[in-house]
């Protein structure tokens, strides 16, 4: 889930600017949490599954340049093609965190630094690793976020 918060009550008052943050909320472990704010964690990874990329990047296809949000859209319009195909991060300027789904859970606010879209790939010989989605073949994604400050926490 993406949400748009305005961080007017995330700095001293004195300070008070009106932006406007990008964000995406993420569930994760109490364990990682507290690692993150320890300062231990730097990184948070997903997996992105093919129902899951328009949270996390965009398709892009090299032979025209057109971005897709969804493989249903890209599947629809192109045909494969020798260039292939890029996925970009969708830009985030913060993850927001919760330990678990409890009311009263902990949170943090944390600064994206940066992300990057890296491939799964084959242990034994270095393959891509391949996903079948309504009858074509997707290449397996994982998304990497470089996690920065800490912008605000939430009963921690």
């Amino acid at each position: 889930m993406s949400q748009q918060i305005t961080s007017s009550n995330l700095v001293p008052a004195t300070e008070s600017k009106n932006i406007v943050m990008n964000v995406l909320t993420l569930i994760i472990k109490k364990k990682w949490l507290d690692e993150i704010l320890s300062g231990e964690k730097t990184t948070e990874e997903r997996e992105i599954r093919p129902k899951t990329i328009k949270k996390y990047a965009t398709i892009v296809d090299l032979a025209t340049g057109k971005s897709y949000d969804n493989y249903d859209d890209l599947f629809a319009e192109v045909k494969p093609n020798d260039k292939g195909f890029d996925f970009v991060p969708r830009k985030y300027d913060a993850l927001q965190l919760y330990a678990g789904y409890e009311t009263g859970r902990p949170g943090v606010l944390v600064e994206v630094k940066s992300a990057r879209c890296i491939p799964f790939f084959y242990e034994d010989d270095n393959s891509p690793v391949w996903d079948e989605y309504n009858g074509q073949n997707v290449q397996m994604l994982h998304i990497e976020y470089q996690l920065g400050d800490i912008i605000s926490k939430t009963n921690c």
